[in-house]
Parts: structure tokens; sequence; C-alpha cells
């Protein structure tokens, strides 16, 4: 990792975007391993730049909730954790998606129906 060290005192400075886009691949690796500790939970959501109230607001539980993932008084559920790991990668490649597809769900929809046009391939 990118980094530089005063002449001086000999402290060590790191890369400001190498160290995020490091604690975003330390983050996918959690999702991508299952580790779904409470310390796993708080670093990924950290990673994505996620305070914990929004976190829960995204994920349509209550603040709390999350608080219980992060201290280990309750163990994610699988599929919560999954969609943590798809915001992880979503960041990592600059992409929204699963954030628009939940904020898309907690919406109230106006429309009624949908119509689809089919075109002849």
């Amino acid at each position: 990792m990118p980094a530089l060290r005063c002449p001086k005192c000999k402290e060590v400075y790191l890369d400001g975007p190498a160290l995020v886009r490091f604690e975003l691949e330390v983050a996918w690796e959690l999702a991508r391993l299952g580790t779904r500790s409470g310390e796993a939970v708080r670093f990924m959501r950290k990673a994505i730049g996620l305070t914990a109230r929004a976190l829960a607001a995204l994920l349509g539980v209550a603040p709390e909730t999350v608080s219980r993932w992060e201290t280990g008084q309750r163990t994610v559920d699988t599929p919560t954790f999954a969609v943590l790991g798809r915001l992880v990668g979503d960041k990592i490649v600059g992409s929204r998606e699963t954030t628009d597809l939940l904020e898309a769900q907690l919406a109230p929809s106006k429309e009624k129906h949908v119509r689809l046009v089919l075109k002849p391939a």
C-alpha cells in the first residue's frame, strides 16, 4: 500500500484513497468468506460509508437491529448479510445498483400496472 515516511520522526502516512480501497477489499473478503461476526458487519458498514441508521433504513430494519448485529447480540441472517456484501461489491466498482433496488423496494409505488412492450429480435 502506498505510504510516506517522515524523514525526521519516521511517522508513516498512508495514501488516503489507497486506504479506502484496502478497507473495501477487506470488507469484500469478509463478505466472500461469510464472516458474519458483529465486528465484520460493523467494518463492512463503515467501509461502504453508511451510518448504522442509514444501513437500517436501506435494509428496512430498526436501527436497534443493526446495533444488535454489530455488538454480537444477534447474528445477521444470511440473505441480509449477502445484501450487505453486494453493497460492498457495488462500492468497489462504483455502482449503486443494489442501493437503487433496495430504495425502490422501500418507496411506495405510484404505478399500479406495468406495461411491457416486447420488440421482435
